[in-house]
């Protein structure tokens, strides 16, 4: 597998999509619905697979989590590709700050109960580290609501759980 950082978007200096194709990958997508990490894409080359996260610090590091740490795990052998998926309940109201269309990954403070009790854990903008080393979760919010009401129910995704819990 190759793995790039930056260089994935539409600006200037964003050669990536461009290089690989110059090359000889075949795109497989470029491009996901969802905030933060909208310009992510794959490429095979040489029957492997090329991944191309975004520049972004928190986006960078969410990408690998939810799309390049499972193919990793699959070219591994592994039985469980994704961390441990359970039910939260927000504390407090949410509000969508971009598109209505795309998923959003809310990084979260998620606490032990059934359902798990969640409450933000900081500023969600896609260069704002302190919230992800704050949190234990994703919030995964689906496309569609503009804000959701505290006692809205939440797919979480433990990060700090192993795959095969």
């Amino acid at each position: 597998m190759v793995l790039t950082n930056g260089g994935i978007s539409v600006g200037d200096y964003d050669y990536i999509k461009a290089v690989l194709e110059d090359h000889g990958a075949q795109r497989v997508f470029w491009r996901v619905d969802q905030k933060p990490g909208n310009p992510l894409g794959l490429w095979m080359l040489n029957g492997k697979p090329v991944f191309g996260i975004p520049g972004n610090p928190v986006a960078a590091m969410l990408m690998f989590e939810a799309y390049v740490r499972p193919a990793l795990r699959r070219m591994m052998g592994y039985r469980f590709l994704h961390r441990p998926e359970r039910r939260g309940i927000l504390d407090a109201d949410w509000r969508r700050s971009g598109d209505p269309r795309r998923t959003e990954f809310l990084r979260v403070v998620a606490r032990p109960g059934d359902p798990m009790a969640v409450a933000l854990a900081g500023p969600q903008g896609s260069g704002i580290l302190s919230s992800l080393m704050r949190a234990n979760a994703l919030a995964i919010i689906p496309e569609g609501p503009a804000e959701l009401p505290a006692g809205s129910a939440v797919t979480l995704h433990l990060i700090d759980e192993a795959e095969d819990h």
